[in-house]
């Protein structure tokens, strides 16, 4: 037979811990909006301001709704070799820490392109859809999402402006490390 005082205590226990983690996921969706509107911020301050993040539509399937915050990344094999080769780099560098948050993908591309390019991470080739022709890819372009499917935020890497891109996937860096 249960004693009716340690099943109280169980429960306030249990109780406190719900609690806790309530405000601990308050508190991460609360940093994730706060680091999300300052990286608009900064990219606004640019001089690079973002497309009208409302009007893009990703199929479901190319991100996970599970993660709070995902990154995703689109290539393709017509655009800046040089672009291409720059967001490699920083992204390998991302991917080794919070790869489980990241999805890259190539569009209509040869299966190697990357890899052959020195990506260390995992990809996929998909084809284009409609939704994805709105984008306008044709150098690396990255999302953030949230688990709604909202874009926060696109980058789109450009000739001649490595800087804009390393600058994007620090904060990216900063908010994956505030948020996981």
């Amino acid at each position: 037979m249960i004693n009716p005082k340690t099943s109280h205590f169980v429960i306030t226990v249990l109780l406190i811990f719900n609690i806790f983690m309530l405000y601990q996921n308050l508190q991460r969706e609360n940093r994730v909006g706060i680091l999300s509107h300052q990286l608009a911020d900064c990219e606004r301050s640019t001089g690079n301001p973002a497309m009208n993040t409302a009007s893009v539509h990703l199929p479901g399937d190319l991100f996970s709704s599970d993660n709070t915050l995902s990154l995703v990344t689109l290539f393709t094999d017509r655009g800046c070799s040089p672009c291409v080769i720059d967001e490699i780099g920083l992204i390998n560098n991302l991917y080794e820490k919070y790869n489980q948050y990241m999805n890259m993908y190539l569009l209509d591309g040869h299966e190697r392109y990357l890899l052959n390019l020195g990506a260390q991470f995992r990809y996929e080739v998909i084809e284009s859809t409609p939704e994805l022709d709105d984008l306008r890819i044709s150098n690396p372009v990255s999302l953030l999402i949230d688990h709604n499917g909202t874009v926060h935020q696109i980058h789109y890497a450009e000739i001649g402006n490595a800087e804009k891109s390393s600058l994007f996937f620090l904060k990216v860096s900063s908010l994956f490390e505030a948020v996981y």
